[in-house]
């Protein structure tokens, strides 16, 4: 029974061991080195690109602007149709009513030949604008095809920035589990 529970026992250590040497492994199982670049290609995208544009053209406008014209017209029209209106009534007992009457039709007729408004109408060449969507294509770059050389072997990869002569790498080492095909 001891040999039976000491054996329990130092698989338990074995066991503990193994396991606390494979995460120190584990945690130091990588390091860093340079590799030496070979070859760096920009690598292209065709972006559609789009801004709004402003444009102008020039187009005639007409302003009309109200103005009120003198009352020198019904005046004018009123004294000269009292001076007709006496005239025709000069030898009728009702002159100074052909005199009123002459005044008021000359007034009205001058008072609606005038209209008393006006439009004055002003011509401007004024630039019209509006924004319109301009679109184009472009080649942007968006990354970088690089070949490098590590320890004799040669890898690919793709980076966003273009490397210098030299390239920082992880090296990471995992040892093999099979321990059937040892040959020790």
């Amino acid at each position: 029974m001891k040999i039976l529970v000491s054996m329990i026992t130092a698989t338990l250590i074995t066991t503990a061991l193994v396991s606390t040497t494979s995460a120190v492994l584990a945690e130091d199982s990588f390091h860093y080195d340079y590799a030496t670049v070979l070859q760096s290609k920009p690598v292209y995208r065709i972006i559609e690109m789009t801004k709004q544009e402003r444009q102008c053209r020039p187009e005639e406008v007409v302003y009309k602007q109200r103005q009120r014209k003198s009352s020198n017209g019904s005046l004018v029209g009123g004294i000269l149709g009292a001076a007709v209106g006496h005239a025709l009534g000069h030898n009728s007992k009702h002159r100074t009513g052909a005199t009123v009457a002459g005044a008021l039709v000359g007034a009205s007729i001058a008072n609606n030949t005038n209209n008393n408004i006006s439009f004055n109408e002003r011509r401007v060449v004024e630039s019209r604008c509006r924004l319109v969507p301009t679109t184009w294509e472009e080649e942007k770059i968006v990354g970088y095809k690089v070949v490098y050389r590590y320890n004799g072997r040669t890898f690919e990869t793709r980076l966003p920035f273009e490397p210098t002569d030299s390239l920082k790498i992880r090296v990471v080492m995992t040892p093999i589990q099979d321990f059937e095909e040892r040959s020790d």
